[in-house]
């Protein structure tokens, strides 16, 4: 049996103490982002149902017309007479087709791509905290 001076003892209650609120932090944090990200990704669900293959859109360059025939989400293929084009749907780019319900439809894309920039981000927040 080795003896422990206090002093030692003292150390060792303190750093167990502080690595245990450390632990504790941390898992309070990992809570905290786990229940962002589903709050997010709750808010983001409804974009993903919106069904935008179909539907017509001009193109704000040349004003071809052309019908929508893929979309992921808030990407978007669209196919003129003469060619095709993938688009992003989103304010800052300017480069995308025009709907007939364009402001409405821009901006709700528009947020889905806040919120799924912001749940990556916490991903890999989540990550390097694990």
């Amino acid at each position: 049996m080795t003896h422990i001076s206090k002093k030692e003892s003292i150390k060792e209650y303190t750093l167990a103490q502080l690595r245990e609120k450390e632990r504790a932090e941390r898992e309070a944090k990992i809570n905290a982002i786990l229940s962002e990200i589903a709050d997010l990704e709750s808010q983001m669900a409804p974009c993903a149902e919106i069904d935008l293959i179909g539907v017509q859109v001009t193109d704000k360059k040349t004003g071809d017309v052309g019908t929508i025939f893929f979309q992921n989400i808030n990407t978007v293929k669209v196919r003129y007479e003469t060619s095709e084009k993938t688009y992003i749907i989103n304010k800052q780019y300017v480069a995308r087709p025009r709907f007939e319900d364009d402001e409405e439809i821009v901006e709700l894309f528009t947020e889905y791509a806040k919120m799924k920039d912001k749940v990556d981000s916490l991903k890999r927040e989540l990550t390097r905290l694990q």
